[in-house]
């Protein structure tokens, strides 16, 4: 945990909506001019999910907001399976452990059932003991046929 939060510290926020649709729909032309360059890689993206949650504001009053995870560009095409995406990322120098929102790449891939990417993550060092903050193992989050 300590380690997640270190590197929080060091991340460029990337609200981009057109970096996000380039990584989330695994366009590997814009991908790799997005990311030329070693420094953007490892970019910290705040993803909206489609759950709804009941939030505080700062005078007691709550109201309904989509859920919002801490991602990287490295956890995005891990966990949909982009895998030329994720290997000009990792290849770029992307942190391959780096976990913002609680958890690594491999964690997302193991997670997603996207077995070629998880299989990349690993040749490029990403540590199959890494434990998220719910405590778990990329492995614990294996749940498709696929994912061996």
């Amino acid at each position: 945990m300590a380690r997640a939060l270190e590197s929080r510290e060091a991340l460029l926020e990337c609200r981009d909506p057109v970096v996000h649709n380039a990584l989330y729909t695994g366009n590997l032309a814009e991908v790799q001019r997005h990311f030329s360059g070693r420094s953007a890689v490892n970019l910290l993206i705040h993803a909206q999910s489609q759950d709804l949650r009941w939030t505080s504001h700062k005078w007691g009053l709550w109201s309904l907001t989509y859920e919002q995870e801490l991602t990287t560009p490295l956890h995005i095409t891990a966990s949909r399976g982009y895998l030329e995406c994720l290997r000009h990322l990792l290849l770029r120098g992307a942190r391959v452990d780096l976990a913002p929102g609680g958890q690594t790449a491999l964690h997302a891939a193991c997670a997603a059932g996207t077995t070629d990417c998880a299989r990349l993550l690993l040749s490029f060092g990403a540590d199959p003991g890494a434990v998220s903050e719910g405590g778990y193992q990329p492995l614990h989050l294996c749940r498709s046929p696929g994912s061996s």
